[in-house]
């Protein structure tokens, strides 16, 4: 069952594009990778197939998103799940590169 609601993702230039991270965190048998965290869902119940911000280790997970053009970026906007009970970081560092 589905249990993340799609967001508005008009003007998200990360919308479904390419998305990698360093390591990643398993629950209930599903790898919560960082392709689900540019899929335009958030979190909502108790199937947790959204991304997840830690690896098995527990040390924050890295992501990179490929946008596949050079952008001027204004903003970035990073979603809580809203997963009660959930660790959150409280800390994020945004670095850009033109390729």
């Amino acid at each position: 069952m589905d249990r993340c609601r799609k967001i508005n993702v008009s003007g998200n230039i990360a919308y479904g594009k390419p998305a990698v991270q360093t390591g990643f965190w398993t629950e209930g048998g599903k790898d919560l990778t960082a392709d689900l965290a540019v899929d335009g869902r958030l979190y909502e119940g108790s199937n947790n197939y959204c991304a997840h911000p830690y690896t098995l280790d527990g040390t924050p997970a890295q992501w990179t998103v490929d946008l596949q053009n050079n952008y001027q970026l204004y903003n970035v906007t990073i979603y809580n799940s809203g997963n009660p009970g959930g660790t959150i970081p409280t800390e994020y560092t945004v670095t850009t590169a033109s390729y």
